[in-house]
């Protein structure tokens, strides 16, 4: 009871969160690791835990005859089952939905939030709207079918933590440029921040918030998810580019809901951008 049953549940209670967020950061290998991972903890190892704690209360009634001993660990077993269905069913359902989602947005025919396109006589990749699930696989495709760009125009209000992430390491391995002109936000910021040489129209601004999660909903597929832990990753991307630490400090202090534009002149003088363009 002590040391298989309920020591071994707190075991992979504990030591799956510091799985996933050490050792999984992609989002579809997320969703597989889940999977697995209830497959082996609940169909697997549960079962077997069951019958180890069921052939030892019967050994005890047999030398003991305690009924309440043996009538309260059973009880336990029932209350520990009803938990173990609830806790798969919520879980299978959130995965579920999640690969749905995913299916959905990388599809073929898939009407996503973003638009790619080649420009300059593929020398520019353009990037227009939210960074959805996917987005970093397609930019990938692009960047290889197209050896000589040397830039990525940015314009996008945010989208995927992980996807703002991908793209911005997909840019910073090719060296390319990156430039804005109208808004790059959120997600797209940590995009922006990948290039080689950033730029940023007249008009341009670039805007910063605190990470969510993008409904309170998957925390019960994500409860190991450390939104600072994200905010972290991201913040060692904008250092390695020689963004001032004062200008870091910053970065996160505005509400998810809500984001900061600095000025311009602040975003070329703490080394987010190396260049402001001039009109037209």
């Amino acid at each position: 009871l002590w040391l298989v049953f309920l020591g071994l549940l707190l075991l992979l209670t504990f030591i799956k969160p510091f799985i996933m967020t050490k050792f999984v950061s992609n989002p579809e290998h997320r969703i597989i690791a889940a999977i697995f991972s209830l497959l082996i903890t609940r169909f697997i190892i549960f079962p077997w835990q069951l019958v180890g704690l069921f052939r030892a209360i019967e050994n005890d009634y047999i030398k003991h005859g305690n009924t309440l001993k043996t009538r309260s660990i059973q009880a336990l077993m029932v209350l520990s089952v009803l938990f173990t269905l609830v806790y798969t069913l919520e879980s299978m359902q959130v995965v579920i939905f999640n690969q749905q989602k995913m299916l959905f947005l990388t599809g073929e025919n898939d009407p996503s939030g973003y638009t790619l396109k080649i420009e300059d006589e593929g020398q520019k990749l353009r990037i227009d709207g939210i960074f959805d699930y996917g987005i970093t696989s397609s930019v990938r495709k692009l960047i290889n079918d197209n050896p000589e760009l040397t830039s990525v125009v940015l314009e996008s209000n945010g989208g995927q933590v992980y996807e703002g992430r991908g793209i911005s390491i997909l840019i910073t391995e090719n060296e390319l440029d990156t430039y804005s002109y109208k808004e790059c936000s959120s997600a797209c910021a940590t995009a922006f921040m990948g290039g080689k040489r950033r730029y940023l129209g007249s008009e341009g601004k670039i805007g910063f918030h605190r990470y969510k999660l993008e409904t309170a909903s998957l925390w019960n597929f994500l409860p190991y998810l450390d939104i600072n832990e994200e905010q972290n990753k991201d913040l060692a991307i904008f250092k390695s580019q020689g963004v001032q630490q004062t200008f870091l400090d910053k970065i996160f202090d505005q509400a998810p809901n809500k984001i900061w534009f600095p000025p311009q002149q602040d975003l070329l003088e703490s080394g987010v951008i190396h260049e402001l363009l001039n009109p037209g």
